[in-house]
């Protein structure tokens, strides 16, 4: 479940009742918290694009413990060379069977492989998968797959140093989808380039912790108590078993913000209706109902619906450790187009 091809939207429609923190009302704002927690051996299955213009250019990799109020701890770094998957890119492997090993790269003291890393042509493209392991580090091991990914009908201009422009869109598209943290786990020494590898993430980390928090909020609505937001937020599922943290603030401009009340949104019974088949499901059909319990906080049935071609849950959460209010949202599931 954690490889899904897309992102959860969090439309936060509207707030009922909420408590008066103030003479005049309230300025409330939502707040929702992902937390994949804290693992040793995370698994992003991630694809990066980096331009390659220079296969002679090591390509560079650092991991980092992220931290909220400090900066980022070190967790090791290493380099791989492409010149390998760059010499098996020149050559006509159409009439290759499938799966068949190309080369063999083999560890040695020059470099930071872990294993041998085969080059493979696998189903029209040239892959290699490669284990990594981190210096500067007492233990760890980074696992990365390598594509060569060709730009069609690509020009490069020869009085311009930049990236081009259908690939810097290509790469730019790729970044904008990660959180800020993750997107500076690899650098290319020289970012001119008229092709592309597409690395697709997988890492083992043996050495110290990692957190994997994300953190969306909410404008801030004035003097209301029944506030309408109609804000779309999106998260990145990494793993559908951690509830959806979602709590409530008054914006307060001289002090910290008071709190609201709080709730968590279960997220496996949506994510579990991914795996259907939509094809024969009929528009407006209720897939599944969820009923308040003491195990949730529902404040009145959730339906689960395939709505104009989505999976689409409407939610009425009932806000904990306050005297009163209501929150409704709304989880939709956004694909990411070309990913199966």
């Amino acid at each position: 479940m954690s490889d899904l091809p897309g992102f959860l939207s969090v439309r936060v429609l509207r707030g009922v009742n909420l408590v008066s923190r103030d003479a005049g009302g309230s300025d409330p704002y939502v707040v929702l918290h992902l937390d994949n927690q804290k693992t040793t051996n995370p698994v992003w299955n991630e694809e990066l694009t980096l331009a390659v213009r220079n296969p002679e250019t090591p390509i560079q990799l650092e991991v980092f413990d992220k931290d909220t109020f400090s900066k980022d701890d070190q967790m090791g770094d290493a380099e791989f060379d492409i010149e390998a998957l760059m010499q098996i890119v020149r050559m006509d492997l159409k009439d290759i069977r499938s799966g068949t090993v190309v080369r063999t790269v083999r560890p040695g003291r020059q470099c930071c492989l872990a294993d041998e890393s085969h080059i493979v042509w696998e189903n029209g493209q040239i892959v290699q998968d490669m284990l990594l392991k981190l210096r500067n580090v007492e233990t760890g091991v980074v696992h990365l797959q390598l594509k060569w990914v060709n730009i069609p009908d690509l020009r490069v201009r020869s009085d311009s140093p930049s990236l081009p422009q259908s690939a810097a869109d290509s790469a730019s598209a790729v970044a904008a989808s990660r959180p800020p943290e993750e997107q500076h786990l690899f650098h290319s020494s020289n970012p001119s380039t008229s092709k592309s590898i597409i690395l697709d993430l997988r890492a083992r980390m043996r050495s110290s912790s990692t957190s994997s928090l994300q953190k969306v909020k909410t404008s801030v609505k004035k003097k209301s108590v029944n506030p309408i937001w109609h804000e779309e937020l999106t998260l990145s599922i990494m793993n559908p078993i951690a509830p959806i943290k979602l709590g409530v603030f008054d914006k307060d401009t001289f002090s910290r913000d008071d709190p609201m009340g709080d709730a968590e949104i279960d997220l496996e019974p949506f994510m579990e209706v991914l795996n259907m088949d939509p094809e024969n499901i009929r528009n407006g059909s209720i897939i599944k109902t969820i009923r308040p319990s003491n195990q949730n906080c529902l404040a009145d049935e959730s339906h689960l619906c395939w709505r104009n071609g989505k999976f689409v849950q409407d939610i009425i959460l009932r806000l904990r450790n306050v005297e009163s209010g209501e929150l409704q949202v709304q989880l939709q599931w956004v694909k990411i187009p070309g990913r199966h």
